[in-house]
């Protein structure tokens, strides 16, 4: 395992919920496996990120993802994810109060089991 994602929620109430994974922001709309070249957006000058470091938000390298899973207390889910995939989108049945998750994206030989890394964005929300 090489990265993985762990997160403490709160569920207001109890509900079916959509817990959706992604690698690069939605409104980037780049496909969780792909690579980004350069810099989309110009940070702008930073007192605090010397041009050395501002190097570590540059670009992306594209990464050989075939699957996400969640772990949400005793509930793992997976799911194949099609090669132009922007996101993973779980439905999961939570019970008020709190809750502990893990989530990660996955590929290799047996995706299964085969971390390769954490989602950077999750979103939740309670489905309508």
């Amino acid at each position: 395992q090489i990265s993985l994602g762990w997160w403490d929620l709160f569920a207001e109430s109890a509900g079916t919920y959509e817990l959706i994974l992604r690698r690069w922001p939605e409104e980037a709309g780049y496909a969780v496996r792909a690579g980004i070249d350069g810099v989309d957006i110009d940070p702008g000058p930073d007192e605090f990120l010397s041009d050395t470091t501002l190097d570590w938000y540059r670009g992306g390298r594209a990464i050989d993802i075939s699957g996400a899973a969640l772990k949400i207390d005793e509930q793992s889910l997976y799911m194949d994810l099609e090669e132009d995939a922007t996101e993973a989108v779980f439905s999961v049945e939570l019970t008020q109060g709190a809750h502990t998750l893990r989530a990660w994206f996955s590929g290799g030989n047996d995706v299964r089991t085969a971390t390769v890394m954490a989602p950077y964005y999750v979103t939740i929300r309670k489905a309508l």
